[in-house]
């Protein structure tokens, strides 16, 4: 929990100055102030005014009618409006306050007013609240304090002087110069760190400043530290506030001793001066020679008093040497704990840098794990369009395949038509040939001859056209072979499809270019039907021509349509064994499809069943990695809080022994002074 702490007031009244800093605790100087009066508000007035004029801007009815404090607050003014106030506020000596809270006057304007005012000797008190002032502004109230002796009080809570570098270190080294200011407030500022740093740094060097207001900033415990290391060289600063900057008990409770040490001080200094101040006024021991004698008198009396007190003297310095010597070693048990605390910040710095490694490696796990994810959806999109692709495929072969199937059965029926017109011509024949032998028994032989001629001829051709169909055969069943060859081939492919997706639908393409081919024999085989049909009109035509002919053509006729029988069952059983081989092409192809999308989805499976264990791993690495963290910052902060509570233990018996040894000082200096007075 945060501790909200408000250590001390100063005591301030409504100009601002206030008393029980240090420096003595001696009032702000007065500084050359123009007459106060009708004649100063109405010259005031009139600057005013013609500036307005100048810059174009409505004079304000609040600054015409201003007294000795001039109250701003909430109205809205431009940087016309603020450059036309400072004209008049150059030398205007009649206005003590200053008040331009909530104005918007932002960097221009506040620029254009702290610039006014480093001519004025006589506004005491400055209030900038909320003002949007940034680094401009901050850099121009910087200069402020640095030219002008007048100002006392100080204001900027509201603004974001603590974001830039620049204005606050230019405020840093204006405080260390200023030696007027008593009261800053820079509250809801931002103060990072680093700023509070600068400004602790300044406070070492700061004999005037009482109150200091830095509540709700960003200091955290470097900035705590920070003011702690500045309060052991600042003895003026009375009242200090911190809360609301993360900055943990044990650094607060160091900083209200601190507070307290210094008014403490500011109380024995007062006493102090007072002390001097009545010996300087008291009448008697200057005017009166009557108690000068009364003095000198006593003297002798007082001789054997001195002597034993110069005993006890020197027993007081020699336990002044041993509390020096203790002061000694409790000096170097600090500067062992300020070594010791170094190291330990140092580490905490290694272990915070290591802390920020893992943040990254984790942030890299993170980015690793959604690439991955992005990997596994284009794959798994991928995937699916290759499946969709195959698919397509497939049910293009499947077409392809139906209609093979579809021109084979229309060729099955071509070819049963073509038989029986061929069987009802050849009977045709058979009766115009019996006619025929009835009428015209003894016909030519030269007819004969020609006849047996043409008939060779035809033998020759039908052998010719015999071992063509033979080869065409054998060609078939070459590509048949290369076929389940590369069937096979594509069988090895498909059991490799896990590891390469597009071989597979290479492969698949390569099985598909092979149907063409088949489709290309059919339809050779139906060239060499239709060059059959052409050979048996002709046989047609000569058995017209050949009429008178006798037994030994039937027998001819009868021989050839056998061949042409035969030649036809072996047509039908290619078909059948072409119709087979696209069956069973086709029920591979389903198969190696089926198989392929079974393995697809066990790969889908095991990346999934990996992507969860690599989560489950990267969630309790990250679980390891804080837990490590935590229970790193718990010890430090556990040694870092036994090292304060010694370092305030030491710090606690410092004072104590510094606050008995001040305390018998004093009251030897105090029994001393009437022996001194008596000797002179």
């Amino acid at each position: 929990m945060q501790r909200t702490t408000s250590y001390g007031t100063t005591g301030t009244n409504e100009n601002g100055s206030g008393g029980g800093g240090g420096g003595g605790g001696t009032a702000t100087p007065q500084h050359q102030r123009r007459p106060s009066g009708a004649s100063s508000s109405s010259s005031f007035a009139s600057a005013y005014e013609t500036a307005c004029a100048a810059m174009n801007v409505v004079p304000l009815t609040q600054v015409l009618a201003a007294g000795t404090n001039l109250d701003l607050s909430r109205v809205c003014m431009s940087s016309q409006a603020c450059a036309a106030l400072g004209e008049a506020l150059k030398f205007e000596g009649n206005i003590t306050s200053l008040d331009l809270s909530d104005t918007s006057v932002s960097d221009t304007g506040c620029s254009s007013i702290c610039e006014a005012l480093k001519s004025n000797n006589a506004i005491t008190s400055l209030n900038l609240r909320g003002n949007n002032i940034r680094q401009q502004g901050a850099i121009a109230v910087a200069e402020l304090l640095k030219n002008n002796s007048a100002v006392t009080k100080l204001s900027l809570e509201w603004n974001t002087v603590g974001l830039w570098d620049q204005g606050i270190e230019a405020m840093s080294e204006a405080l260390t110069v200023n030696k007027s200011l008593v009261y800053l407030d820079l509250r809801n500022n931002r103060i990072s760190p680093q700023a509070t740093s600068n400004i602790a740094h300044a406070m070492q060097h700061n004999t005037t400043l009482t109150h200091l207001d830095l509540r709700w900033n960003n200091m955290g415990i470097i900035g705590g530290k920070a003011l702690v290391q500045a309060l052991k060289h600042n003895f003026s600063l009375t009242f200090l506030d911190v809360a609301g900057n993360e900055v943990p008990a044990d650094i607060l409770q160091a900083i209200e001793i601190a507070i307290l040490r210094n008014r403490e001080i500011g109380v024995t200094n007062r006493m102090c001066l007072q002390d001097q101040a009545s010996c300087r006024m008291d009448p008697e021991l200057d005017t009166t020679t009557k108690s000068y004698r009364q003095l000198e008198q006593k003297c002798a009396g007082m001789k054997q008093d001195s002597r034993a007190e110069k005993n006890k003297n020197r027993k007081l310095q020699e336990f002044v040497k041993q509390l020096q010597e203790q002061n000694k070693g409790l000096s170097t048990q600090i500067s062992e704990l300020h070594s010791t605390i170094a190291e330990k910040e140092k580490q905490f710095g290694l272990q915070q840098e290591a802390s920020r490694g893992l943040e990254k490696e984790v942030d890299q796990l993170h980015k690793t794990i959604s690439q991955m994810e992005r990997a596994a959806k284009a794959a798994e999109a991928e995937t699916k369009t290759k499946l969709q692709a195959i698919t397509g495929e497939l049910q293009k072969t499947q077409a392809t395949l139906s209609s093979t199937e579809k021109l084979g059965q229309q060729l099955k029926a071509q070819l049963s038509q073509e038989k029986e017109r061929y069987e009802q011509h050849i009977s045709e024949q058979q009766q115009q040939l019996s006619e025929a032998q009835k009428k015209e028994v003894n016909t030519g032989f030269h007819i004969i001859h020609w006849i047996h001629q043409q008939f060779t001829s035809m033998k020759e051709i039908t052998s010719q056209e015999l071992s063509q169909r033979e080869n065409i055969v054998l060609d078939l069943q070459s590509k048949l072979n290369d076929m389940n060859a590369e069937i096979t081939a594509l069988q090895k492919e498909l059991e490799a499809a896990h590891c390469n997706h597009e071989q597979l639908i290479t492969a698949l393409r390569n099985s598909i270019t092979f149907l063409p081919t088949l489709i290309r024999a059919i339809l050779v085989s139906k060239e060499i039907q239709a060059h059959q049909i052409q050979h048996i009109t002709e046989l047609q035509s000569l058995l017209a021509r050949s009429e008178s002919e006798g037994g030994d053509t039937k027998v001819q006729l009868a021989q050839t349509e056998a061949k042409l029988q035969n030649e036809h069952t072996e047509k039908e059983k290619v078909l059948k064994e072409l119709e087979l081989m696209s069956q069973y092409n086709k029920q591979t192809l389903e198969n190696q499809a089926a198989q392929f999308a079974a393995k697809i989805s066990a790969m889908e499976s095991r990346l999934a069943a990996q992507e969860q264990s690599t989560l489950r791993q990267l969630a309790s690495q990250e679980q390891a990695n804080t837990k490590h963290i935590e229970t790193i910052t718990q010890q430090h902060q556990h040694s870092l809080h036994q090292e304060a509570e010694k370092y305030e233990k030491l710090l606690c018996r410092l004072e104590e022994t510094l606050s008995a040894a001040h305390k018998l000082a004093f009251s030897e200096a105090r029994r001393t002074a009437p022996n001194n007075t008596q000797h002179h």
